[in-house]
């Protein structure tokens, strides 16, 4: 969420909406609300594991574009890390399903109108939006998420606050 370009009323329906998760979730669950930034899961799974004392860009292979020093968040290397390894699993079967889905006509597939390669996809895939805006950096879907549990060996729970009921819970495994 944008704070800055928030309703008063919003920010207070959003800071409710976050005291109700946490007493729903229980004293060992925290609740930490993050900026849409193009980022913003792989921000998300980072501060997950610095909770628990993990650095993530320990845990896997170095970018290939790592963050400039002074970059304006210390998550920066991080996302590129997460980014990374999410674009190291491409391969030709994965880029002709997203091909596929674009051609098709799905919105969140939009960005393949710009890739012609593997390569292309994954470059496209590790530009953050630090590195190039919120609106022209490739946010995470089910892809990328599936295969950071995988590469990380855990599973993701993601509260989707704008879902109802048990829509509101997505659970993705290592596979």
């Amino acid at each position: 969420h944008h704070d800055a370009m928030m309703s008063k009323a919003d920010k207070d329906e959003l800071a409710a909406g976050r005291r109700r998760t946490a007493a729903m979730l229980g004293p060992r669950v925290s609740v930490q609300g993050i900026n849409q930034s193009g980022d913003c899961f792989y921000e998300a799974l980072a501060i997950a594991y610095e909770s628990v004392g993990q650095i993530v860009s320990e845990l896997l292979p170095a970018a290939p574009n790592p963050p400039r020093d002074g970059e304006r968040h210390t998550t920066a290397l991080a996302v590129q890390t997460l980014r990374n390894a999410a674009a190291e699993a491409v391969d030709q079967s994965i880029f002709d399903n997203f091909k596929y889905f674009h051609q098709a006509g799905l919105e969140d597939y939009a960005f393949m109108r710009k890739c012609e390669s593997v390569e292309e996809l994954r470059d496209a895939l590790r530009a953050s939006g630090l590195q190039v805006g919120v609106s022209d950096c490739i946010w995470a879907n089910e892809f990328e998420i599936s295969k950071l549990a995988s590469r990380l060996r855990t599973t993701i729970l993601i509260l989707d606050l704008g879902g109802s009921g048990n829509n509101r819970f997505v659970t993705i495994s290592p596979e």
